[in-house]
């Protein structure tokens, strides 16, 4: 029985371009602000902060840049489909989650539309159910038997879909 195995992750050089060169744009900024105001004593601005919000309102965002840094560099999407279920995880926020062939009603290989259905790429939770996808436009779309939704990005459908049809799956779900 054959397996899938896929790990995505969010890294991307020119998306870590373009975080890097915001980083260092705000950091230039942030000592010219330093400058200015702590050193020469020259407020900035036409309603200037004290000296003590400034420092933390500069340091604040400097840490959510690290923090995206973090992310781009740490986000994964791990997915695992076998004779038994589907396992999951979406690191470093979710860990490994599995989802035995008893619960899945329906489950399938779909091309889909990231931000118009679920608002974008991340984890997701819409009116639609859960998504958890990094890039692309493909996924791997579960219902449970409950009736709830998941979507669990990829960028190997045609693996995926092989493995799933071999279970028995990669059929459209139909509303009864």
């Amino acid at each position: 029985m054959k397996t899938f195995n896929e790990t995505q992750k969010a890294f991307r050089i020119w998306l870590m371009a373009i975080i890097m060169i915001g980083w260092i744009s705000f950091i230039v900024f942030t000592v010219w602000v330093i400058q200015q105001q702590l050193v020469k004593h020259i407020p900035v601005g036409d309603k200037p902060l004290p000296d003590v919000g400034l420092i933390i309102m500069l340091s604040s965002l400097n840490f959510i840049f690290a923090f995206f840094v973090f992310l781009v560099v740490k986000l994964r999407l791990e997915t695992e489909i076998n004779n038994t279920g589907i396992r999951y995880s979406f690191l470093p926020f979710i860990g490994q989650r599995k989802i035995d062939w008893s619960e899945i009603d329906s489950c399938w290989v779909r091309k889909y539309k990231p931000i118009k259905e679920y608002g974008g790429w991340g984890y997701r939770h819409l009116f639609r159910g859960r998504a958890y996808n990094v890039w692309g436009r493909w996924g791997i779309q579960i219902v449970k038997k409950d009736g709830r939704m998941l979507l669990l990005g990829t960028s190997k459908k045609d693996e995926a879909a092989v493995v799933l049809a071999n279970l028995g799956y990669n059929k459209a779900y139909e509303k009864k």
